[in-house]
């Protein structure tokens, strides 16, 4: 042998001995430093598995959300009236106004007009179903029993049925206030919400947006039982206890920390086994599979697809080393990043809740989003396995707004009622009516409030943006969906007032152009 080649496999070998003693060092730095992270949140209190964070459910609560489940996939998904054209709830008509759509003669969309006859007939065939759901939810004790040890695999086909659910008690509660039954709309509003509550301590992310979901409708129902004259103060106070005892924070915070723990088991899954990431729906630290075989045509066309054959080999063969190298040596500090994360947007959901409001802990999950989602190769499955929760985090404080809101307007109804007038604040509801000022959980302040001289008032929040606006609710030009619009979607975030009829018309005419146009 000569000395040449002799050095170059001296070389070689060193070149190897150095890159395997890096990976050693990355293994052994990555799992103590993420084993002294875990054990510094264990220290502080926070619960990290699966099991600690699973509290057990009754036999009487699952078997009541199975009876519930059982009658809400009975009812219909289609018919003449509530699928094909429901009843508008709060339809917003221009920035800040909304028609009240059980004082319209008809059930009218842009395509099609139902009447109130043909909803009630709905409601009525379905009557036996709806009642015995109405039964379960009085109860007050619906939880489904789920195995969180299947990790992101865990099946919920109960949520889609929630959601159908609620958009029949709204049907309810608008025919109700159609017909005069207040009564009847209040009980229906208090259920929708015993609904959302259904999923208040089921862990999970996607439960607890469509928790959120379920409360806007409700919402969007209350408002229309609002404009309803003939309320007595019992009533109401019934309708603000309802809305004033949900939480919508702390569930969420739950929900990230089984979302943690879940994410953990993951890791030790692909660490520790063989598994196929796919099995699990990700692609994985191996990347995508390898496309189909295509043989060639002809004679012509095989030196390309030799070509494409031998690069497609030296791809897997990559992706395979990424895999072996992530088990090997990157997991832990992909792991520690995943972790890291969640603590992070835990941290600040809890200050948030507190009293910094959105707005005060908006940089520091804008920070954890960087590092989440940086491109770095040890973090390939953090990437793809953390959702940003920073949308989550908005969600749930515009939710936690929007159900301020609620009360504030609900007790507003209710000062008027007593005194004739409505109040020159919001601190005047204090203590008659409301232990606090309601909140605005965008910048920790108290909601916005001026009474009007036509005995209107405005309620607002800033929004996500921060800045006060002076209760504008035009959509900007930079915020996306701003076509139509909503609630959310304007400068400030603005409780409507009712439209005027001159209002309902030119927005309707405006949608027979768009019609006529597509």
């Amino acid at each position: 042998m000569n000395k040449r080649r002799y050095r170059s496999i001296v070389t070689i070998f060193t070149l190897l001995g150095l890159v395997i003693l890096f990976l050693g060092l990355q293994t052994s730095r990555g799992k103590k430093a993420l084993r002294a992270y875990k054990a510094e949140l264990v220290g502080k209190g926070e619960r990290l598995t699966v099991t600690e964070l699973d509290s057990p459910v009754s036999a009487e609560a699952n078997q009541a959300a199975d009876r519930l489940l059982q009658a809400a996939s009975q009812l219909p998904q289609n018919g003449p009236a509530l699928f094909m054209n429901p009843p508008p709830t709060m339809r917003l008509v221009a920035p800040g106004k909304a028609m009240v759509g059980w004082r319209q003669p008809a059930i009218r969309s842009a395509k099609q007009t139902n009447h109130w006859e043909e909803l009630e007939s709905d409601l009525e065939a379905n009557a036996d179903l709806l009642s015995q759901i109405r039964d379960e939810l009085e109860t007050g004790q619906i939880r489904w029993s789920l195995d969180y040890r299947q990790g992101f695999s865990l099946l919920l086909p109960h949520l889609a049925k929630l959601k159908g659910t609620a958009r029949w008690l709204a049907a309810g509660t608008m025919d109700a206030l159609h017909h005069g039954r207040l009564g009847k709309s209040l009980t229906d509003l208090k259920l929708m919400l015993a609904l959302a509550d259904a999923l208040r301590q089921e862990p999970l992310l996607i439960s607890q947006l469509v928790r959120m979901s379920l409360a806007v409708i409700a919402l969007e129902s209350t408002w229309e039982a609002l404009q309803a004259d003939g309320w007595n103060d019992a009533q109401l106070a019934e309708l603000q206890n309802a809305w004033q005892t949900r939480e919508f924070f702390p569930p969420m915070e739950k929900s990230f920390q089984m979302e943690r723990a879940m994410g953990i088991l993951m890791f030790g899954r692909l660490r520790n086994s063989a598994i196929d990431p796919e099995q699990f729906g990700l692609s994985g630290p191996a990347g995508a599979s390898p496309n189909p075989v295509t043989w060639p045509s002809s004679a012509v066309d095989f030196p390309e697809f030799l070509l494409e054959g031998i690069h497609g080999a030296l791809a897997r063969t990559a992706a395979f080393g990424q895999q072996r190298m992530w088990r090997w040596s990157w997991s832990y500090q992909d792991e520690l990043n995943y972790v890291r994360y969640f603590q992070s947007t835990i941290q600040s959901l809890r200050e948030a809740r507190q009293s910094a409001g959105f707005l005060g802990v908006r940089s520091s999950l804008d920070r954890a989003d960087g590092l989440v989602f940086s491109n770095a190769p040890p973090f390939s499955l953090s990437k793809e396995l953390v959702p940003s929760l920073n949308g989550a985090v908005l969600k749930a404080a515009r939710m936690e707004t929007q159900k301020e809101m609620v009360v504030a307007a609900v007790a507003l109804k209710r000062w008027r009622l007593r005194h004739g007038t409505l109040p020159a604040s919001l601190t005047t509801l204090v203590p008659e009516l409301l232990g606090r000022p309601p909140r605005d959980f965008m910048d920790g302040q108290t909601l916005r409030y001026r009474p009007r001289p036509d005995g209107t008032f405005l309620l607002y929040s800033v929004n996500d943006d921060g800045s006060d606006d002076g209760g504008d609710a035009t959509p900007p030009p930079s915020r996306p969906g701003t076509r139509n619009p909503s609630l959310v979607n304007g400068r400030d975030l603005v409780w409507p007032m009712p439209a005027t009829e001159a209002e309902e018309a030119e927005a309707e005419a405006k949608g027979a152009k768009k019609i006529i146009r597509r």
